[in-house]
């Protein structure tokens, strides 16, 4: 489903991967969508993606648009794009977040005007459309994930969020504790394994500190 890249770069050989897992542990070689909330304690548009480079190499983001499909959706539609001149430092987040005022987190490095559900899909894709990494969460015949969908978010007001785990064996409690610096980079083509669903949010941008 990605297009392959460099390990070292992130940048973008032009050939489709497959779906193939990068590397034998899993740890991904290319920008992935590493958490996000369609909700927080208050208010459902208290919501955010979050993405993170878990190469060592600065990656060019400029162009990467966010895409939202809806649980009955058939097509993806643009949510926000990513400016000209727009990077993420090795193992760095950027963060998307909702423009309304009930957002809590820190400032978006970009901001998107339209609200997500609890049972829905999101994506990044490059400037030319090519498919980077999507995340399917809940249920509905339009959820379009990696592998398995994830289970749907809360559906009232909660302070958690589903992060992408920093190791394969990494639990909510882990990703919550120990590993809460170490990254989010494990991509093995399957949503429902690389997620986990922690107790407290804890959104990134591109300001926070490298894992």
């Amino acid at each position: 489903w990605r297009r392959r890249r460099t390990p070292a770069t992130g940048a973008d050989t032009g050939a489709d991967d497959g779906g193939s897992v990068p590397s034998c542990t899993g740890l991904s070689n290319h920008v992935v969508i590493s958490q996000f909330a369609t909700r927080g304690g208050s208010s459902g548009n208290d919501d955010y993606v979050e993405i993170y480079n878990p190469t060592k190499s600065s990656i060019n983001i400029a162009g990467v648009k966010l895409q939202y499909r809806s649980s009955a959706g058939t097509s993806w539609s643009d949510r926000a794009i990513v400016p000209s001149g727009a990077t993420i430092a090795p193992n760095g987040y950027f963060l998307f977040a909702n423009s309304d005022a009930a957002y809590t987190g820190p400032a978006a490095d970009v901001k998107y005007s339209s609200g997500m559900a609890d049972n829905a899909s999101v994506s990044i894709v490059d400037a030319n459309g090519n498919a980077i990494d999507k995340v399917g969460f809940g249920s509905g015949t339009g959820i379009d994930p990696e592998g398995f969908a994830t289970a749907g978010f809360c559906s009232s007001a909660c302070t958690k969020a589903f992060f992408r785990k920093a190791y394969a064996g990494s639990t909510d409690a882990s990703m919550a504790g120990a590993e809460a610096a170490q990254g989010n980079g494990i991509d093995t083509d399957n949503n429902q394994n690389d997620f986990v669903l922690v107790a407290n949010r804890n959104p990134r941008n591109s300001a926070s500190p490298a894992a």
